[in-house]
């Protein structure tokens, strides 16, 4: 179940999106304020003494307990914008396959690249992969859409923009 209440088959806006988004992240954040925050008291105590390794504990704890919530966000963001009826596309009149990395990070869209866009590259010859414009990030481009053309070209892929949609690139199977 989702931590974020949103109905699934209900299409957002972007700035729906954006603020599913920045809700599925919420504990992410406050996660990483609270480790913060144990970091900088950790700088003026003893690492020696118990109050020392009480706080090493507790935030050996809290780097678990974000690496958890970091997982959650993204299963919540990835399975919101890839919910069912909403994976094939008509492009050029043919029905593509897409996989929407909307709103995730890097390192989070490549583990959904292994899992679900890799295996069944094969079959599927090509899918679109939509990454978004970079609208919302500072330099207004789109990090996620050249990290992931760079990861798959990596991969011996081709990869191609999709025409009339800056947020989106075509990946190829090897055939």
């Amino acid at each position: 179940m989702s931590l974020v209440d949103q109905n699934p088959d209900e299409d957002l806006n972007p700035e729906e999106k954006q603020r599913f988004y920045e809700e599925a992240r919420t504990p992410v954040k406050r996660l990483r304020n609270e480790i913060l925050e144990l970091r900088e008291n950790l700088l003026f105590t003893d690492t020696e003494s118990d109050e020392g390794n009480k706080m090493s504990k507790q935030l050996q704890d809290l780097n678990k307990k974000l690496q958890s919530a970091i997982q959650n966000a993204s299963k919540d963001i990835f399975e919101r914008v890839n919910s069912k009826g909403k994976n094939l596309l008509k492009v050029n009149g043919k029905e593509v396959f897409s996989v929407d990395l909307h709103g995730l990070h890097i390192n989070e869209a490549k583990l959904i690249a292994n899992e679900y866009i890799l295996p069944v590259l094969e079959v599927a010859r090509q899918i679109m992969v939509i990454t978004g414009r970079g609208a919302h990030n500072q330099s207004g481009l789109s990090v996620l859409k050249n990290s992931m053309k760079e990861y798959f070209e990596s991969l011996n892929l081709r990869c191609e923009n999709v025409p009339k949609n800056n947020g989106a690139l075509f990946v190829f199977g090897r055939f």
